[in-house]
């Protein structure tokens, strides 16, 4: 899909209201592929995650949990 439909997709299944920077970000790919991915193969630096969400997160059926997007290997929101 294109970075459109992807953001398309993100307002419908995770937020109407995309922060802008993330919008923009989005938009200099010229395409991106709905995966299922093994959460070891994602690069992330954030060190402050919320185990308390995390916690609360794993918990609940996969089809309910908003979408990881990441691109070339970074999370780009998902930090759940």
């Amino acid at each position: 899909m294109n970075s459109l439909q992807m953001i398309e997709y993100l307002r419908r299944v995770h937020d109407q209201l995309l922060h802008q920077d993330y919008l923009d970000h989005i938009c200099r790919y010229d395409h991106w592929e709905l995966d299922n991915i093994n959460i070891n193969r994602i690069n992330s630096d954030l060190i402050d995650l919320d185990l308390t969400k995390l916690e609360a997160y794993s918990s609940l059926d996969t089809g309910t949990v908003p979408p990881v997007v990441v691109a070339d290997g970074v999370i780009l929101d998902g930090y759940h």
